[in-house]
């Protein structure tokens, strides 16, 4: 998931970069794309200056621009419906949504919103927040055994 953030942030500043300056040189994408990637790895990796050059390698960039979005929002719609699901033992959604996604997006009736999981709530996102930070916090504690 937090790859695919980066990704997504990655985009965002670049075509931000791109709006504001224009046409972008190569190595202005490049720093761009070590900038992003630097609150990841933090000082546990080192990033060399070849680095510099992998978005050229993710096509999507070009051919599906902000495709890894829908990945984080997954990732996330997933954790905090578990979370949902462990503190209500059940999710009340119909067996078939027959919501169109202009009606999701415009926040009219849905299934979703008709259900206990109201995904315009940022309380729902925050359970999936909070889910993903118990399991960093956990990967943290395993690290810091093998230490």
């Amino acid at each position: 998931m937090f790859r695919q953030v980066v990704l997504t942030r990655f985009e965002q500043a670049v075509h931000q970069a791109r709006h504001e300056k224009g046409e972008l040189a190569t190595e202005q994408i490049n720093e761009l794309w070590l900038a992003a990637n630097r609150p990841m790895h933090g000082d546990v990796v080192r990033l060399t200056d070849g680095y510099a050059w992998w978005w050229m390698y993710i096509g999507h960039f070009i051919h599906v621009p902000f495709y890894c979005y829908a990945y984080a929002f997954g990732e996330l719609l997933v954790l905090a419906l578990v979370q949902k699901y462990k503190q209500t033992a059940r999710l009340s959604f119909p067996s078939i949504c027959s919501c169109s996604h202009r009606e999701v997006r415009k926040r009219r009736t849905c299934c979703w919103r008709r259900s206990a999981s109201n995904v315009t709530d940022p309380n729902f996102w925050e359970l999936g927040l909070r889910l993903l930070g118990d399991m960093v916090t956990e990967a943290e504690q395993l690290a810091a055994q093998l230490r």
